[in-house]
């Protein structure tokens, strides 16, 4: 009895965690709304410009990185070894962080890419896995926190014909991009 007043009151769980991701999901689809100007060309070329975002946040990381190994690899004294390994696990954990920032920093326009790359496929007859296919598919609201939701590791239940491998796309393509 509770336990419905308090969500009769607040909301369910997903209400509540849906609202929170309304603003991410408003920002997609004004990003996909301006990308439809775009050439195939243009928004292909996109790719390479998130990954060099990601490239020039983590260079400087990977650069100290791959210093700290030349150095552990050439020094001869185990304890001095022992201290650049912890200083490169640091580093390392650091760059995850940085690519982890950078990601989350690009998310919007990314899903927004992969939601006109479905909008542009519509309607085109495709062969997947043997079988031929005309692409219907462009990611509903719902779709779009299915994927922020996988993206950041939460497990998220979607049934039957929900989508949810039209959801993995987006979470795919931003981690792809960080090689």
């Amino acid at each position: 009895m509770l336990k419905a007043a308090v969500k009769t009151l607040l909301g369910s769980r997903h209400k509540r965690e849906a609202k929170k991701l309304q603003p991410l999901i408003d920002e997609i689809n004004e990003i996909y709304d301006g990308l439809s100007s775009l050439s195939d060309e243009m928004l292909h070329a996109k790719t390479e410009e998130f990954k060099g975002y990601i490239d020039t946040a983590t260079s400087q990381l990977k650069a100290e990185i791959a210093g700290l190994r030349e150095e552990k690899a050439h020094s001869e004294d185990a304890v001095e070894r022992e201290r650049l390994s912890l200083q490169l696990g640091e580093l390392e954990q650091g760059l995850l962080d940085t690519i982890g920032d950078a990601l989350e920093e690009i998310l919007p326009e990314v899903f927004a890419v992969v939601k006109d790359a479905c909008r542009r496929l519509l309607k085109k007859e495709l062969t997947v896995t043997g079988q031929k296919m005309t692409w219907d598919m462009i990611p509903y609201d719902v779709q779009l926190i299915g994927a922020i939701t996988l993206h950041r590791g939460i497990v998220a239940e979607m049934g039957t014909g929900e989508g949810k491998t039209l959801v993995a796309t987006m979470p795919l393509s931003l981690n792809a991009l960080a090689g």
